[in-house]
């Protein structure tokens, strides 16, 4: 069992398969890692090779210091400036969310965000296909999201990153037939 530092961190998900990482190289399709034996496991990893008889995978659990309520006039609120002149020689600063939605499916989806400290989930609206949607300021501090396709829902996704310039996989369905893989990449910068 795995304690948390003290009451003011909570859990953000439960313990799920690492999933990081080249299909086909490093992992299979559900996180395995393989080796001929446990000794020669390292900190590198790679996919099947003939002859291997041992495999491994990597569990995660994501924490995080309680987040401040959507009313809380002290939370600090998440932005990106892009500073430029204008061609009549003006300063603009132009501020937006760091977080960006990308659709790259074939449906229209519905988007929601939130966070364990906000009483209730909050509906960004609809991406388009091929199309994405900025998180509003006040919002690009929700630690899940989650995509409807008419009256059905996935599951919430973590937001929250795992360190600077990491890219994270998430698998979820929608529905019975809507299946939908999730990238998650932070940049620094």
């Amino acid at each position: 069992r795995v304690m948390l530092p003290d009451p003011s961190w909570i859990w953000l998900n439960d313990w799920t398969v690492d999933l990081s990482g080249t299909y086909g190289k490093d992992v299979d399709c559900d996180g395995w890692e393989y080796e001929a034996d446990f000794e020669t496991f390292r900190r590198e990893r790679r996919f099947y090779q003939r002859g291997d008889a041992c495999r491994r995978r990597r569990w995660t659990r994501t924490r995080m210091i309680r987040p401040p309520s959507l009313e809380d006039p002290q939370r600090p609120l998440l932005l990106v400036w892009n500073y430029h002149r204008a061609d009549d020689g003006n300063a603009v600063v132009q501020v937006t969310s760091p977080v960006t939605i990308w659709n790259r499916t074939n449906l229209s989806l519905t988007t929601h965000v939130s966070s364990p400290s906000w009483e209730a989930s909050v509906c960004l609206g609809n991406v388009e296909k091929n199309g994405r949607l900025l998180i509003p300021i006040q919002y690009a501090a929700a630690t899940y999201f989650k995509v409807n396709v008419g009256a059905s829902s996935s599951c919430p996704l973590l937001l929250v990153p795992a360190g600077p310039n990491v890219s994270t996989v998430f698998r979820t369905t929608i529905g019975k037939d809507i299946h939908i893989i999730v990238y998650s990449t932070n940049v620094k910068g």
